[in-house]
């Protein structure tokens, strides 16, 4: 008797103790949204005093000075294009007006990692001041092309059948889109100069240091979420089995 008691009061309780757990809420997939970075204020008060530019990382050719107001135009990656009362549709260095720093060499700009897309191809013209130019690529992939980011450019051989040219090739930032030529594929970035060593490069991009999943003479490729998730991350030699690199891909 004693043990019928004791079986049915244990049986109570751990039905009462299951009753009180807390029940499991089910959790909605919920796309991310781009960070808004690119919605500006319509005018801003200089943090620090900061060189004044004709273009993106151009020669600078005056400053504003801290707690100076300037009027917002647009922003151009990490670079805002203003007037005041003394300059008149020019640039200055973004995180000098107190707007965050934009890693344009880390995927994170690029890529949802909730949702596992880039992001849409109308959150870009927004953030880089223009709408790109569409091009196509040698394999006929079409591309959208962001220049006059402030990365440069640089001087190059070309040879066109027999006769030999220099070209000015500008840096900038490749939007590889699908066949519908609506969403983005992958991305390329180029550096401003070729970086040195493959920790530094990693480093700049903020992505952690692992052995590349693959090598040869123009590239290091890491696998699909080697170094970030759902993206596999490619570097790209300025001169074939060198040790400094001219650009960054990303890409599913």
């Amino acid at each position: 008797m004693r043990y019928i008691l004791f079986s049915l009061l244990t049986g109570i309780f751990i039905i009462a103790l299951f009753s009180c757990q807390p029940k499991a809420v089910k959790k909605e997939m919920i796309a991310a949204k781009p960070p808004r970075i690119f919605t500006l204020p319509d005018s801003l008060k200089m943090v620090k005093s900061e060189n004044v530019r004709e273009s993106p990382n151009g020669a600078a050719f005056g400053k504003l000075h801290k707690n100076e107001t300037i009027y917002l135009m647009g922003r151009v990656g990490n670079w805002l294009l203003f007037h005041n009362q003394r300059f008149d549709s020019v640039y200055v260095w973004a995180p000098s007006a107190g707007l965050p720093y934009l890693n344009l060499f880390s995927p994170a700009t690029y890529f949802d990692t909730t949702t596992r897309q880039f992001y849409p191809t109308s959150y870009f013209p927004k953030l880089f001041g223009s709408n790109g130019q569409r091009l196509k690529n040698e394999s006929g992939v079409t591309y959208l092309f962001f220049s006059n980011l402030g990365l440069g450019s640089h001087q190059e051989t070309v040879l066109n059948v027999v006769e030999e040219s220099k070209q000015i090739i500008h840096h900038g930032i490749s939007l590889f889109l699908d066949k519908t030529g609506s969403h983005i594929t992958g991305v390329k970035v180029d550096f401003r100069r070729p970086v040195e060593g493959v920790r530094l490069v990693l480093r700049k991009c903020n992505l952690p240091f692992k052995p590349a999943s693959y090598e040869d003479e123009a590239h290091l490729v890491w696998n699909k979420g080697v170094l970030f998730a759902g993206l596999v991350v490619e570097l790209e030699r300025k001169e074939w089995k060198s040790h400094r690199f001219s650009s960054i891909i990303f890409h599913k």
